[in-house]
């Protein structure tokens, strides 16, 4: 006999122009432990007045939430195959300036919260820059073609390893915020309580 009993749906809204691969041991996460308690996800570049859980890669706050870091990473560098930077298992930063670093204006348009650490390690590298790729699909393809290198975080540019180009972490590893958690400015319930856990866990 089926029970009757309706539970809460976890609502959670991913905001940014890209997914962070965390959310996916999260939600098979969820899955697993919980399978009665469904998930209602949503793409969005801007959230409305909707108080649900916001997974945010962008500095924006959405109205009527606050925010707190969920995710980090590391700084990486993105190299050409054939880059005499490969030469080095960690790229040291002194290596970085005298290169032609290629950025994503997509990446500072959406407001992600990483690229303020690049500013200011890098500063000489970005005013010698040449002007920024629209998007970062095509700041990895101007790299891949060995135009120049581009720094991320390295979760970020893993992705992009199978179209020709290669990842080297920064030395030194610098932290950024990779993603952050936008709560509603009212008691969570029990279940998104939870479900927030099960997205720390993920990290």
């Amino acid at each position: 006999m089926k029970s009757n009993k309706v539970f809460e749906e976890i609502r959670l809204t991913v905001v940014g122009d890209w997914i962070p691969p965390q959310l996916v041991g999260a939600l098979a996460l969820q899955r697993a432990e919980v399978p009665e308690v469904p998930v209602r996800l949503t793409e969005a570049q801007l959230v409305g007045e909707e108080p649900n859980l916001v997974l945010s890669t962008s500095n924006r706050i959405p109205p009527g939430q606050s925010k707190e870091a969920i995710w980090f990473d590391t700084l990486g560098v993105a190299l050409a195959k054939r880059s005499h930077l490969l030469a080095y298992p960690e790229v040291p930063c002194s290596e970085i300036s005298p290169q032609q670093v290629i950025h994503a204006q997509g990446i500072i348009d959406a407001k992600e919260p990483w690229p303020a650490e690049m500013r200011r390690l890098f500063l000489i590298a970005q005013e010698t820059s040449e002007p920024a790729a629209p998007t970062f699909d095509l700041a990895m393809t101007l790299v891949a073609a060995g135009y120049g290198i581009a720094i991320a975080p390295m979760t970020r540019l893993f992705h992009y390893e199978r179209h020709g180009l290669t990842v080297r972490p920064l030395q030194g590893k610098p932290s950024v915020v990779l993603a952050y958690l936008c709560y509603p400015l009212r008691p969570l319930s029990e279940v998104e309580t939870q479900f927030v856990r099960r997205l720390g866990s993920a990290a």
